[in-house]
């Protein structure tokens, strides 16, 4: 697992003349007009940044858009300067001929909104402002590629500028913006260029402007970035890792490796022997053909403090290679196939950055390490199977192997802990690509408050779910004559068949629901909440929910804060669900 690639560094707003001059390079977030920061700077640079705006036809501060004062000497005392663009609204061109960095929609802004509710965070700023602020980090560690190494520092002055005032975490999420741009997956190349394409940064210094906060509570802001990046970049690591060197027992060394010296984790393997003897079978029938025997991998995250009771429990699918198996896929299909486990990915690396950010909540990862191969003991089309739970599934197509995986693993994880809710993270359908893109995880659940709780997790993370129904309208397409159920719905809704195929796995009882009851009783007042803890008392089932990150879990392009390649997505969602639960606690 790689380091951070650089420091952070923040630096008090009311010494910025003493210390700017100390930097090579200043990157100045602004407005359209002026702001006060960006006249300093101006005089220190001898009136550098007033000649540039005026002399440039293009730049006018819009999101987007950026002009490098260097091309307009003399800059004084100053090194390089470069102004990027805050106000709201798209850039029809951008300054001096320079393309823009940020491939995103303008139209975010809205997106992040549109998944339920507006929210704000603690200090009442904007999902929309943190995504801002995070696009500018990510965008000036970008444009400092070529510099070479040393440090720089990044001056904040446009719009918005009252929110770093305002809360600690708008600095601390454009920290973050400039870390997961970072990223770089070079562990296999051997030739010199590789390094061209490294950005040898030592320190980003960001200059705080006037602050309503205390510089360590701006670091207790950071430190939880930090420990996200940590689990992003661990899980992206998974991801992009080739087939041949992440197979099913290399993967499960490798958590135990890195997740068992944290604080408050413990990894337990079951080998392949131990999960026939438990009873395992529909995820071993995906392994059969495959030389690398299946693990199954539980990693448990007890808080320094805190209730261990009731834990929420993440389920991953980690099919380190899916061949489609005997139903083969075709060639151009296969070649990302080592992307199939980026739900467990997503999975370990959450728990990486709970860990580490000593979260108050007890949570438990559960991930199912198969590889999905042809060959003469590969299961075939027609076969039948019984789960673990007993129920009996006919495999029509051995592609559809992620919900046997996932089927075994969600009834042995309300079997060995009692739940306060059980949500699951797979690539499982190709039909959710074609309904979302890579834009949108979709996302189902049987309960209404977990469901609300994940849409606040998605606005304060960045990570963009939307809810798919569940109806048992669907049930009549997995009809099986032979079996319980069929592996495959049939026609359209291949993503909510796969779904209601899941939901067959989940308990009811009154231990599946007594933790629902507990959560219930905190949750908001009212009818809405006297309904609820009567469904619970009625035996409603487990509070479950599984979200398809089909389309997000690999970019076919770099975006800012998101390189092209593994994206790391689910590790911040269910990092803040976690927080959340831990808050309300």
């Amino acid at each position: 697992m790689k380091s951070l690639p650089f420091e952070i560094k923040f630096e008090p707003s009311p010494q910025l003349e003493s210390y700017a001059k100390n930097y090579p390079i200043i990157f100045l977030s602004c407005a359209a007009e002026a702001g006060a920061r960006e006249q300093l700077l101006d005089d220190l640079s001898g009136g550098a940044i007033k000649r540039a705006r005026e002399q440039s036809l293009r730049f006018k501060g819009r999101e987007g858009q950026l002009l490098d004062v260097s091309g307009f000497p003399p800059i004084g005392k100053l090194g390089r300067i470069v102004l990027l663009g805050t106000e709201k609204g798209k850039a029809d061109e951008d300054s001096d001929g320079e393309d823009s960095d940020d491939e995103d929609s303008d139209d975010e802004d809205k997106d992040s909104s549109a998944v339920s509710l507006s929210s704000q965070d603690e200090s009442g700023v904007s999902p929309q402002t943190l995504r801002h602020i995070f696009k500018q980090g990510a965008q000036v560690f970008t444009r400092l590629h070529g510099i070479g190494s040393g440090t720089c520092l990044w001056v904040y002055d446009g719009a918005r500028v009252s929110d770093f005032i305002l809360s600690p975490s708008v600095a601390s999420e454009g920290a973050l913006g400039a870390l997961l741009s970072s990223y770089r997956f070079d562990e296999y190349l051997t030739e010199d260029e590789h390094d061209e394409r490294s950005i040898r940064l030592e320190s980003l210094s960001i200059s705080v402007s006037g602050m309503n906060y205390s510089l360590e509570e701006l670091e207790a802001s950071y430190s939880s970035r930090k420990c996200l990046t940590s689990g992003i970049f661990f899980a992206r690591d998974l991801v992009n890792e080739p087939p041949n060197a992440l197979s099913p027992p290399r993967y499960a060394e490798r958590l135990q490796e890195t997740l068992g010296p944290l604080p408050g984790i413990k990894v337990e393997v079951l080998t392949e022997q131990e999960l026939s003897a438990l009873g395992f079978r529909a995820l071993l029938a995906v392994s059969r053909a495959s030389e690398h025997g299946a693990r199954v991998v539980i990693i448990r995250y007890s808080p320094p403090e805190g209730d261990t009771r009731d834990p929420l429990v993440f389920v991953g699918k980690g099919v380190t290679f899916d061949s489609g198996g005997l139903s083969l896929k075709p060639a151009n299909s296969m070649e990302d196939m080592k992307m199939d486990m980026g739900g467990s990915a997503a999975v370990v690396g959450a728990l990486r950055a709970i860990s580490e950010g000593g979260v108050r909540r007890s949570c438990v990862g559960i991930v199912g390490l198969v590889e999905n191969m042809p060959g003469g003991n590969a299961q075939r089309p027609g076969d039948v199977v019984r789960t673990l739970s007993g129920k009996t599934v006919e495999v029509l197509n051995t592609d559809a192997e992620g919900r046997l995986v996932l089927a075994d693993l969600l009834w042995y994880a309300q079997s060995e802990f009692q739940p306060r809710a059980v949500i699951d993270l797979a690539t499982l359908t190709g039909a959710m690509i074609v309904a979302l893109g890579e834009e949108y995880a979709g996302f189902f659940a049987n309960d209404d408050f977990l469901a609300k709780r994940l849409e606040s997790s998605s606005r304060s993370s960045q990570e963009k779910i939307w809810r798919l129904p569940l109806d048992a309208a669907y049930d009549s397409l997995l009809r099986s004559p032979i079996a319980d159920m069929k592996n495959i719905g049939g026609g359209g809704a291949g993503s909510i068949t796969a779904a209601q195929f899941l939901q067959r796995f989940i308990k009811s009882g009154k231990n599946a629901t007594k933790s629902a009851t507990k959560s219930a009783t905190k949750s908001a007042a009212g009818d809405e909440q006297a309904k609820k803890t009567k469904e619970d008392k009625d035996g409603v089932k487990t509070r479950w929910a599984h979200i398809d990150i089909a389309g997000v879990t690999w970019a076919t392009k770099a975006r800012l804060g998101r390189p092209r390649g593994a994206s790391g997505f689910g590790v911040r969602l269910l990092y803040d669900l976690a927080s959340s639960f831990a808050d309300e606690d």
